[in-house]
């Protein structure tokens, strides 16, 4: 659960039903880095002694979501159906289902699990402003035929990406929440998606649905199924000017191929579900087909596939003033267990702020309140090492349990754990830098080996454990009893650097850290310490004046802002290479935008031929984090548009002022800003910055300010000015907004590397 692990340290990390960490804090949420928890084993005794009758069990039960479909025709989106295809075999197709409304098939779907199904986002999106025309919408499986209704389902809720466009076409995904979970049989099995691209060009595939058996023809009763090959993307652009890397294309013989009346159905090959059928002009005439590719959407699909209602009843969402705050676990009727970083700023004037949140699923609605009475930190938790972070909270009244509220066990030993699975559930961003969802989630996880993530999180030590995931999975900001980094051995995690389960565990660019209970809102505090791919905003900042800083960029892929870069020249643009060293083939999404201070306002929007990135760039020492953007036609300057000089020597720059721009949020938690910001800092001595971050070397450039400024989560690439030249490009800062140093690229170190990389 990258999925906001930030803001939920102190959540329940679970194995065979029992608590054995507390999320304490992640390295670099969704990078193949353990995460780290406080391992609960560690801290009985003094749980036991700071508890008020420990009484606990667990008490199971079960929630199942469901995604709904909605049909919706526009012009240029056609409903496609089959065109030259032939009768499927009875259960050959057991995931495909058939989406009605008012007994009228509409689009075609797929089972993804029991509570799940995937299909188009232009399918649902009249239910997006009409969530109560559900009411007619059905979901019929375990048939081949329209005449027959099948095995029948309904939706609570239809889920459309939230950028999809229906003008260009582009995230036409969906999902359909159920409202009772779908029975497995011989006739209706849930299909495995593509998590990896298994269908390389040529590849064999195939496609099913209810579609014509003819161009111009009627609907068959029957369902359809045509063998297809994956067509060149290049090939499929050029036909289908719409189609982006986010597509997949099928080309078939003229007279073959989806058609208008069965969008949402699947393409398959090998076994997997490839691509989501999307659109295809004009239909059947030997051109491409063009579906949504599955791959492009792996964590946007595992977001919504949320944790289901009841199934962790000892889960509590501690709200300070009625923002979420970070996870807990309910010990007792008085008890909660979270991590200390969330604990432990909180004076007693701040209980009063202070709730605990029980029996609820969803962050907007409240479930039960309880007020706060006193809270226990343990009193060796450290900040610095991270090490202890445990705590207990009081209540002033006991809990009252009923099926949705229970307390946990926990575990009084954990030799066996190592390459286990195990349970994180909390309320985390579901993606890096994402906001935090309404729903709980829940990801699955592993155990990590202790000495392997000592290895990797020096800090580690035995009151912590870790666990490790894939990229672009584990425990994430707020999370702090959910991921699967490091953890204070009692698995609270904790949303910050690596997670740390105490047993809780770390995430750190796929190094574990094993911490101790911990897991509060505090998982913001380590966050961007070992996060290899922070993309920093800036925190505090003023708006910028129009032309205040004419050689500021945005660099915007697919037309979302990505990273900030700088004008040197006609043809160049400067900016971090974390912004652009995985886009090497695919530039052509990426545009650079200048002559504008709202991300709104498009400004001049440049082509980009190349990107040149620093060949020694380590995203993991984090040094040589420097970029060139080369554009294909010159810029054009203006009053508004001009470059910025290159500082060739910062001797004499300790201590000086200096003016960080870029577009980051206002505060650490809130959402990126529309418009430029710009904050006055102060370049940190070298020699101290070094001793505050080990990672810092000669060529980079470190500025400190007061805590709640300073560059965080959003804005990578972006200059740091000092008299009139660029002195450093944003890079990492750890922890962000925290009084710590933010660290820079050194542009001095670089002058010659961009002298002979420069496009002339």
């Amino acid at each position: 659960i990258c999925y906001n692990i930030i803001g939920d340290s102190d959540s329940a990390f679970l194995t065979k039903s029992v608590q054995i960490e507390i999320a304490l804090f992640v390295t670099l949420c969704v990078l193949e880095i353990p995460n780290k928890f406080v391992k609960e084993a560690a801290y009985q005794e003094w749980i036991r002694k700071h508890m008020v009758i420990l009484k606990t069990f667990y008490l199971k039960s079960n929630l199942y979501f469901v995604l709904h479909s909605v049909s919706f025709h526009v012009t240029g989106f056609p409903d496609t159906h089959i065109v030259g295809g032939r009768d499927a075999p009875v259960g050959k197709f057991p995931y495909q289902v058939s989406l009605r409304k008012s007994g009228r098939h509409f689009c075609g779907g797929s089972i993804i699990n029991h509570n799940a199904i995937l299909t188009a986002g232009h399918c649902l999106v009249s239910y997006r402003w009409n969530p109560s025309g559900l009411k007619s919408l059905t979901i019929h499986a375990g048939t081949n035929l329209l005449s027959e209704n099948g095995t029948v389902y309904k939706a609570k809720q239809a889920i459309i990406h939230e950028t999809f466009d229906s003008i260009r076409i582009i995230n036409d995904i969906g999902l359909l929440i159920l409202s009772t979970p779908i029975e497995y049989t011989k006739y209706i099995q849930p299909v495995s998606l593509a998590t990896t691209d298994v269908a390389p060009t040529g590849s064999y595939c195939i496609l099913s649905g209810w579609g014509r058996i003819k161009a111009g023809g009627i609907t068959p009763d029957k369902l359809q199924e045509i063998e297809l090959n994956v067509y060149d993307q290049d090939k499929c652009h050029q036909s289908q000017r719409r189609v982006q890397s986010s597509h997949i294309c099928t080309l078939t013989r003229l007279g073959e191929g989806a058609c208008h009346g069965d969008s949402g159905s699947p393409l398959v090959s090998n076994g997997f579900q490839i691509g989501i059928t999307s659109f295809g002009t004009p239909c059947a005439r030997g051109r491409p087909d063009v579906y949504t590719r599955l791959t492009s959407f792996t964590e946007w699909i595992k977001k919504h596939i949320d944790a289901p209602i009841g199934k962790y009843p000892y889960q509590v969402s501690l709200k300070f003033n009625g923002e979420h705050m970070c996870g807990g676990s309910i010990l007792n009727k008085y008890n909660i267990l979270t991590a200390g970083h969330c604990a432990k700023r909180l004076n007693q004037r701040d209980l009063n702020y202070l709730k605990v949140h029980a029996g609820t699923n969803f962050l907007d609605i409240p479930g039960a309140v309880y007020d706060v009475e006193s809270v226990s930190v343990n009193s060796q938790y450290n900040e610095d090492s991270i090490n202890n972070d445990i705590a207990l909270i009081y209540l002033k009244n006991p809990i009252t349990y009923n099926r949705l509220v229970q307390p946990i066990n926990l575990v009084t030993s954990d030799n066996k754990l190592e390459g286990k699975p195990c349970t994180l559930s909390g309320w985390g961003t579901t993606s890096v830098g994402g906001r935090t969802p309404n729903n709980l989630q829940e990801i699955e996880l592993i155990v990590y080996p202790q000495e392997e993530c000592k290895t990797a999180q020096p800090k580690v030590t035995d009151s912590h454990i870790c666990t490790l995931t894939k990229a672009g999975e584990e425990a994430c900001h707020r999370d702090h009893f959910i991921d699967e980094q490091t953890y204070s051995r009692l698995l609270i995690t904790d949303d910050v650097i690596p997670r740390a389960y105490g047993l809780t565990k770390i995430h750190k660019d796929g190094n574990p850290l094993r911490v101790i209970v911990s897991s509060v809102n505090s998982s913001l505090y380590y966050f961007s310490l070992f996060y290899k791919l922070i993309i920093p905003y800036i925190i505090g900042g003023k708006n910028a004046k129009i032309g205040e800083f004419p050689y500021q960029v945005s660099l915007k892929y697919n037309d979302i802002h990505r990273c900030g870069g700088s004008i040197i020249d006609n043809y160049n643009i400067l900016t971090a290479a974390r912004c652009v060293d995985d886009l090497e083939n695919s530039v052509n999404n990426l545009k650079v935008h200048t002559g504008t201070i709202w991300l709104n306002v498009p400004g001049a929007v440049y082509d980009i031929e190349s990107v040149s990135v620093n060949s020694k760039y380590d995203n993991k020492l984090l040094i040589n984090d420097v970029a060139l953007v080369h554009l294909k036609n010159p810029i054009r300057y203006n009053r508004l548009v001009q470059p910025i000089n290159l500082a060739t020597s910062d001797e004499g720059l300790e201590s000086k002022p200096c003016t960080l721009i870029g577009w980051g949020t206002t505060s650490v938690e809130g959402s990126i800003s529309n418009s430029l910001q710009k904050i006055k800092l102060i370049v940190y001595p070298q020699k101290e910055c070094q001793v505050a971050q080990p990672k810092v070397r000669d060529s980079h450039i470190c500025t400190l300010t007061n805590e709640g400024e300073g560059a965080c989560y959003g804005d990578s690439g972006g200059p740091l000015v000092a008299n009139k030249s660029q002195i450093g490009i944003v890079s990492f800062g750890t922890p962000c907004a925290f009084g710590h140093p933010d660290i820079y690229t050194r542009v001095s170190s670089f002058v010659p590397w961009i002298n002979a990389h420069l496009k002339k």
